[in-house]
Parts: structure tokens; C-alpha cells; sequence
């Protein structure tokens, strides 16, 4: 999730936010140039839980060749002589899990969003990026430790796609899906170290020139920020973003877009809107708003948790579970203790959203106590950050699981205290506190985010011919989401992936 706060004047009434970065994807083919594969094998007795469809596979084998399931078939039928065995009777197997969204050039740290607050005295940005660029391979990694098998990046600078190519070459890691550089009305130059963020538009013309650019990456989506923080009307976004997304689409990618209300959400699908990235944010969805996304086909992926990290950390309540700390790196959840012993080096809006974020939950009496500039400063906040905010995005996702929208499944990883790989799991979390049944999760975070992408043929389900990508677990998922904190292996595209004590053991 972007959270943005605009710089240009130095009053509280000067908070400008963009929440969250937009991702979106038509992926002819991802980022990963390996072409190792597993070999032959057969892997017996296991029940299979495919999301489209209620029933399960009771003691079945899923023979794989060359990366792809050639055939689901009873395990009392005869395996072929070519195949090697791989017992897994007793356990249960779902499709690889996919994040939806994730930021490869954001680290998770308290000091990779330099943009929303300055802590750069404390520690820079390009420490942060060193940091990231050096440790990406074992973030990745840990992505297939917890049975995610594809990721889909929704943004950073252009300058990276070929840097994540040449990564995938060594190795074996996720299938990446991604976007460039987030096209947007406003700039962020703040994130400007290695490249550009956000590129700014001003004119149609930029906007297709932009897209133009991005094409030559043949990478999977192009992102766009439907944001009226530069006093844009409706009609002027439009106008900006509707011909190159236009372009985006007859070129076969799919355009993502970040619309936080719903008014803005109903004019980005107007205007060619594929996914709404973490969905709608700050007011109740309508009839209206599912029809149109029905009508278009646009997919709805909500990202809960990362704004829930915001919160606790400017209410300076930011705590990692046994889980989070299991699967992160200690220079990341440290982070935030050094951040918070420093407080007095950090900017003034840091303190600001320390002091005040704290007050949104507070009753109206409370609040009438203070002075009129701290009424209005709690006011804007309280739409990002109180209780209310966070019941209205979970009522959104329990309104659309069954409204017949597809939904797909995000984190945000990468922004403060959203753990690349570890914050699956929370996020399974608070889709079940949201009232969503585990079934509707898993179908989320497979077959959901590969429909979001058009990739519903390759992965996401477990049919012949689609990628060998999938999960082996101790028990069922849709009874006991907490087994897939402990997969027994990962396969991906046939390689077998398993996790001895925090190191990864890949069987090709």
C-alpha cells in the first residue's frame, strides 16, 4: 500500500495520502528466466482441493513433466515407468499460493517509504535499497518456503524489471509478475534513488508516451494512481489515463489502478480499469459499483493488513508474531526499534502522526476538547486510520465474495511492517476475521489472483497441462488455515521445495 503524504507546505492541513500502490497484470509470460524444471515424478495419495470445485480428489496422483501437470489420476492407476515416486499419502494438496501484490523495491523496514515520513537521519534510503537489492533473493525464497509460488509486483522503478530477470536466472524463486514504474498525476521524488516510482503525467500524450515505454519492458500490467491529490477533477483523470490505458489493453496487459473511493473506483472501471488495487477503501460499495464490475470484469483485491501496519505504527504499537519473526529478517522487525528510540531525529510529520493518530478513535466529546486546527488534523486522519476505516474495508470484502465479482488476494509487502512473505498469513487472518470462510481465502490467493491476470489456464488450479505449481500440507486448509504456516513441501513447476530449519532444499 502507498501511503503518501504530500511535502508542499508545512501545515497538518498540507496531509495529502495516497494509500497504497496499484498493481495489475495480462501476463503472456513473468519475469522468470530459469528454465530448470523437476524431473518426472508422480506424486501419490494425496487429496487434492482444486478451487473450482467443491469436491475433493480423494488418493489421487499428480503425475509432472517438464514443469506441468501432465495428468490427475486415481493412485490405484499404474504409474508410468518414466516417473519417479513421491509419497504423500495422508496429506492434502492445493494449488501454489499467489500474493497478489507485492513492492520488490520496498523492504518492509521503517525506512523504505521515505516518502510518508523522513527518518533518514536515522537511517538512509539508499542503505535500505542496498539492504534490498543484497537480500532479495532470500525474501523471495522465503515466498516458496510458505507455498507461494508467483508473486505479483505492482510497481517500482522500470530500472528494476531487467535486475529481477537476471535474479530468476540463478535460481529457483517465485514466478514474478510485475509492473513498471506507477503512472500518476504527481510525482514522488523522494523515492527517485535508482529511478522513478511514480512518473508523473500531465497530458494525455505523456500518459501514452509512458505506456509506449513500458511496453518495450514486456512486463505483465501498467499501473496507474487515480488520485485527485493535484485538484484533478473526474473528468481531467479521465481524460489523462482513458487513451493509454486504452493502448495498455490492445497490447494485452491489464490495467491496475489505485481509486480509493468509490466514485473514483466507478470512473477508473469507466475508464478501463481491470483490477482495483486494495480495493475500496473509504466508503461502504454499492449495487452499482458490483454491476460495473461485473459488467467489466474487473477483479477486486483488497490489501487489510497494510494499512493496519500504518496504524500501529504511528500509534507506535508495531509487535511481530512468533510467525512473522520465524520467517523475516531480524534487520527488518529491528528496524522499527531503532526508528521509535530515535523519534527526535525523525521530521515533523513523523511526531504529528505520532501524537495525533493515537486521538482517532477517541469519542467526539474527546476530540471537541482540542483546539480547531487539532479537530481538523484528527478529522482527516480518522479516513485512513480509525477502527472505522479498517470495518468499512472488511464489510467491502464480505460484500464482494459473494456477489459473483472475482476476488483476488494481496498483502502490500514491502511497505513498513508488511513482512515480504511472513504477512500472508496475517492477511489470511483478517480476511477471516472480516467473516470470510478459509475455502473463500484459498480461492483468493489462487485461482483468484490468477483469473485477476488472465493466467487462470496455467496456474491457480491444478488441471492438465497447467503449471506444477502446488502446496503439500499436514491437514485441510479449509478446516485449519494453520497449516499452511508449515508446509510439508512447495512444488514449483515441478521442483521440489522444503524447508529444513530455516534453509531451503530444492530437489529438481
Amino acid at each position: 500500500m502507498i501511503l503518501f503524504f504530500s511535502k508542499s507546505t508545512q501545515t497538518v492541513f498540507a496531509l495529502l495520502f495516497t494509500l497504497c500502490i496499484s498493481f495489475n497484470a495480462f501476463a503472456l509470460e513473468n519475469l522468470n528466466m530459469s528454465k530448470e524444471y523437476g524431473k518426472k515424478r508422480a506424486f501419490i495419495g494425496a487429496t487434492i482441493l482444486n478451487p473450482k470445485t467443491s469436491q475433493p480428489l480423494t488418493n489421487s496422483t499428480i503425475l509432472v513433466s517438464d514443469g506441468r501437470i501432465v495428468k490427475i489420476q486415481p493412485s490405484s492407476e499404474a504409474i508410468p515407468n518414466a516417473y519417479s515416486a513421491v509419497d504423500i499419502k495422508g496429506k492434502w494438496v492445493i494449488p501454489g499460493l499467489i500474493d497478489g501484490h507485492i513492492h520488490m523495491a520496498q523492504s518492509g523496514g521503517a525506512f523504505t517509504r521515505p516518502d510518508t515520513f523522513d527518518a533518514t537521519k536515522i537511517s538512509s534510503y539508499a542503505d535500505d535499497q542496498r539492504w534490498l537489492k543484497n537480500n532479495l533473493p532470500s525474501l523471495l525464497q522465503n515466498y516458496l518456503k510458505l507455498g507461494v509460488t508467483s508473486v505479483i509486483d505492482m510497481g517500482g522503478p522500470s530500472e528494476y524489471i531487467n535486475d529481477y530477470r537476471d535474479l530468476t536466472r540463478k535460481g529457483i524463486y517465485p514466478d514474478i509478475y510485475a509492473a513498471g514504474a506507477l503512472l500518476s498525476p504527481f510525482a514522488v521524488p523522494q523515492l527517485d534513488l535508482n529511478g522513478e516510482t511514480f512518473t508523473q503525467v500531465e497530458a494525455a500524450k505523456d500518459t501514452i508516451a509512458m505506456v509506449e515505454q513500458q511496453l518495450l519492458l514486456n512486463t505483465n500490467l501498467i499501473k496507474f494512481v487515480w488520485s485527485q491529490e493535484t485538484g484533478l477533477s473526474m473528468e481531467q483523470l479521465t481524460a489523462l489515463f482513458k487513451p493509454a490505458m486504452a493502448l495498455a489493453k490492445k497490447h494485452n496487459k491489464r490495467v491496475a489502478v489505485h481509486a480509493e473511493g468509490i466514485n473514483d473506483a466507478k470512473m477508473a472501471i469507466k475508464a478501463g480499469a481491470d483490477i482495483l488495487v486494495h480495493g475500496v477503501m473509504h466508503d461502504p460499495v454499492d449495487k452499482e459499483l458490483i454491476d460495473l464490475m461485473i459488467k467489466n470484469d474487473v477483479t477486486y483485491m483488497p490489501t487489510l493488513t497494510a494499512n493496519i501496519h500504518y496504524t500501529e505504527l504511528f500509534k507506535g504499537e508495531v509487535s511481530f508474531s512468533a510467525h512473522e519473526h520465524k520467517h523475516a529478517h531480524k534487520e527488518i522487525t529491528s528496524s522499527f526499534d531503532k526508528l521509535m528510540e530515535n523519534v527526535e531525529k525523525t521530521d515533523e510529520m513523523f511526531k504529528l502522526l505520532l501524537k495525533y493518530v493515537p486521538k482517532v478513535d477517541q469519542s467526539d466529546d474527546e476530540i471537541a476538547k482540542l483546539t480547531e486546527q487539532e479537530q481538523s488534523i484528527i478529522s482527516h486522519l480518522r479516513t485512513f486510520f480509525s477502527s472505522n476505516a479498517e470495518l468499512i474495508q472488511k464489510q467491502n470484502l464480505k460484500n464482494m465474495i459473494h456477489s459473483g465479482v472475482n476476488v483476488a488476494f494481496g498483502t502490500d509487502a514491502g511497505n513498513p511492517g508488511t513482512l515480504h512473505a511472513a504477512s500472508v498469513y496475517g492477511e489470511f487472518l483478517a480476511w477471516q476475521q472480516a467473516g470470510i470462510s478459509n475455502q473463500d481465502i484459498i480461492k483468493a490467493a489462487t485461482l483468484g489472483n490468477a483469473k485477476a491476470i488472465n493466467m487462470e489456464t496455467k496456474f491457480g488450479t491444478l488441471v492438465s497441462e497447467s503449471y506444477a505449481n502446488f502446496v503439500v500440507l499436514d491437514d485441510n486448509p479449509y478446516k485449519a488455515l494453520a497449516t499452511l504456516t508449515q508446509p510439508v513441501m512447495t512444488v514449483k513447476r515441478g521442483t521440489i521445495v522444503t524447508n529444513d530449519g530455516g534453509t531451503i532444499n530444492v530437489t529438481y
